[in-house]
């Protein structure tokens, strides 16, 4: 197979993208990468997350992100799945990067999902430390899950007959209500076969009430850079994963993360 170094969707998105070229404006990826303690960032996207970190403990939160991602994918890997697709991929600080070694190891392949251009090419980077002509690093809306599946990179990478894990960690709180994320996973959900993965950490509304007017707080400020971020109760992020097979990876959660992992069953199980 051919593969390019960057690819784009077939299609143009439904939505349009924010303009993330504009670096003296704080960016989501980037607050996420320094939360993770790198550097793909800017001076005011630290300051930004230092205002942040006043109200929620956003290491914790990444922290936990990361541990709950690594459980998976070993799961899934120790479990014969060689196909992840990762929805949102973010920086080369996401949880998935920190695993490049093992994605590139011969028969695991992979497409990055992501529709910002500067996180995409700081992946294209970043993927030359571990290369692997079986990736793809895919520059499209994750919230248009048709055009996502008909991409060349995703057609020519993945087949969707064999099991894939897919990883949707730290993103669909990016995605309001307006745009209906729980459709969008479904639609992604339908393409998985038996055997395969699903994967989803979120920002969660919080039991105690000093938690809950933190983080209260800390979503206006997002709202304030017009990049806001909703978060989901614990109840309706398990029912996005309602009818498939609990994965008994560890839990990581803290009061603002919720986790949930599922497996598609068997064609055999579901008609019982």
């Amino acid at each position: 197979m051919n593969h390019s170094t960057n690819a784009t969707a077939n299609d143009i998105p439904r939505w349009p993208t924010p303009d993330f070229l504009r670096f003296e404006q704080p960016n989501t990826a980037r607050i996420a990468d320094w939360a993770a303690g790198d550097s793909h960032n800017t001076a005011v996207d630290r300051f930004f997350g230092e205002q942040v970190a006043i109200l929620l403990p956003v290491r914790d939160i990444v922290r936990h992100n990361v541990a709950f991602a690594t459980d998976v994918l070993h799961h899934a890997l120790d479990h014969g799945v060689r196909q992840v697709l990762v929805l949102g991929c973010g920086m080369p600080t996401g949880p998935i990067w920190r695993h490049q070694a093992t994605l590139a190891q011969p028969g695991i392949r992979a497409v990055y999902v992501d529709y910002d251009p500067v996180v995409t090419a700081a992946c294209t980077l970043a993927r030359q430390q571990h290369p692997n002509p079986a990736s793809e690093i895919l520059t499209a809306d994750l919230r248009d899950p048709d055009t996502v599946l008909a991409s060349t990179a995703v057609r020519t990478t993945l087949d969707l007959a064999q099991p894939v894990l897919l990883l949707a960690t730290a993103v669909l709180h990016h995605v309001p209500d307006q745009h209906k994320p729980a459709d969008i996973l479904a639609r992604y959900r339908d393409a998985l076969v038996p055997g395969s993965y699903l994967a989803v950490s979120h920002l969660t509304t919080p039991d105690k009430p000093e938690d809950h007017l933190r983080l209260s707080a800390a979503l206006n400020l997002y709202c304030s850079i017009d990049q806001p971020l909703t978060d989901r109760s614990r109840r309706a992020l398990n029912h996005w994963l309602s009818g498939l097979d609990p994965v008994p990876v560890g839990h990581h959660n803290d009061p603002f993360l919720h986790c949930v992992a599922a497996r598609v069953p068997d064609a055999d199980a579901r008609d019982r």
